[in-house]
């Protein structure tokens, strides 16, 4: 299911990128948050292997950082005890940062209730997109 990507570099080497899914975006309003060295932050999109969070400062975590401890907390749930890998931070086009977070060695029952809901959140975006006149 993964599409291998193949980045050249000004170095020889080539860089080999694997996504496995694409994170579906979630709206503030969304209730989706997730907590990392015991400070909660907005997610702005989510697959079942990350999420993309903002508002954490790059002097709080460094990026291939490894932090034990974490939670996802979903509407009316809350997957506990993940191990999250920060992959970037960057800023937007609107100033805000965002940071791009993994979830490492994830058990498989906690990854398929997170993919349930991202399944719902996608089924969600994809009626309200069908729903808009033409």
């Amino acid at each position: 299911m993964g599409e291998n990507t193949s980045i050249n570099s000004d170095r020889s080497d080539t860089i080999r990128a694997i996504r496995k899914s694409f994170r579906v975006p979630v709206g503030p309003k969304s209730g989706i948050s997730a907590v990392l060295g015991g400070e909660r932050y907005p997610v702005a999109d989510i697959s079942p292997g990350g999420v993309r969070i903002q508002g954490m400062e790059t002097a709080d975590f460094e990026t291939d950082q490894v932090i034990g401890g974490c939670e996802l907390i979903l509407p009316g749930d809350k997957v506990k005890r993940l191990t999250a890998r920060l992959v970037h931070c960057s800023s937007g086009r609107n100033g805000r940062r965002g940071s791009g977070i993994e979830w490492v060695n994830m058990p498989d029952p906690d990854i398929e209730r997170v993919a349930a809901h991202v399944s719902r959140i996608k089924q969600a975006l994809r009626k309200t997109i069908q729903d808009q006149p033409a």
